[in-house]
């Protein structure tokens, strides 16, 4: 990861300063997952990074190790109040605010991945790919994916395993596109969005058929097939 000397200045300045990071923000299926982290004691590790640029099996083998490490509080928003609120920014700061308010402490300053602040009594910080210059932005990241991957296959896998939801965790896979398109969506996809409308309606076929030539073909078989 990149280490940013000011911002490390700025956080030794607290006595229990929270990193938080969210991951779902990119997903068209299942629930959104914030991680507050609070460091009590300082430790290092050269695998930590931004959890999107960690291969699967790193985030699985290094989250229960940094869980260990720290204090952390999950805040999630569910695949159905995402649909009633509408809004991602919105969700994604009530899954924030709920990972705050689930920590044992109340942290003397927050330090968050992005550009969209919460309301918390205490200095907030956010910080710009914050989960690549701040390792305790980069824990929560990581801590976040590993329980919401675990969530969604547990949860999901198999009774929506004609969106191979078990392998692409509720993202744009071609799979999980292409199933939208055979069919629908369910109460757990975003369907609000206007991707999803477009999809659903057949306006992306001709975009599908052009970004993935011969496969098209190919991958209606195999999503056909799940039947």
């Amino acid at each position: 990861m990149i280490s940013d000397p000011f911002i490390e200045h700025i956080t030794s300045q607290y006595n229990s300063p929270a990193f938080i990071d969210e991951v779902g923000m990119g997903a068209i299926f299942g629930e959104l997952v914030a991680c507050a982290v609070l460091i009590t004691a300082p430790f290092e590790n050269k695998l930590v990074d931004d959890s999107k640029k960690l291969k699967h099996e790193i985030i699985y083998r290094l989250a229960p190790e940094l869980r260990n490490r720290v204090v952390y509080s999950y805040g999630v928003v569910k695949a159905q109040e995402i649909c009633k609120i509408r809004n991602l920014v919105t969700a994604d700061k009530l899954a924030m605010q709920r990972a705050v308010d689930g920590l044992p402490v109340r942290p003397d300053a927050l330090f968050i991945d992005g550009i969209h602040p919460i309301e918390y009594p205490c200095p907030v910080y956010t910080i710009i790919k914050g989960d690549e210059k701040v390792f305790g932005i980069s824990v929560a990241s990581i801590i976040a994916k590993d329980y919401r991957d675990g969530f969604i296959v547990k949860h999901y896998g198999n009774d929506y395993s004609q969106y191979h939801i078990a392998s692409n965790k509720g993202y744009r896979s071609p799979d999980h596109l292409m199933a939208l398109r055979i069919h629908g969506v369910t109460a757990l996809h975003r369907s609000y969005m206007p991707q999803i409308k477009r999809i659903i309606s057949g306006e992306y076929d001709r975009i599908f058929q052009n970004k993935y030539s011969d496969r098209w073909f190919a991958l209606r078989k195999k999503v056909l097939a799940t039947y």
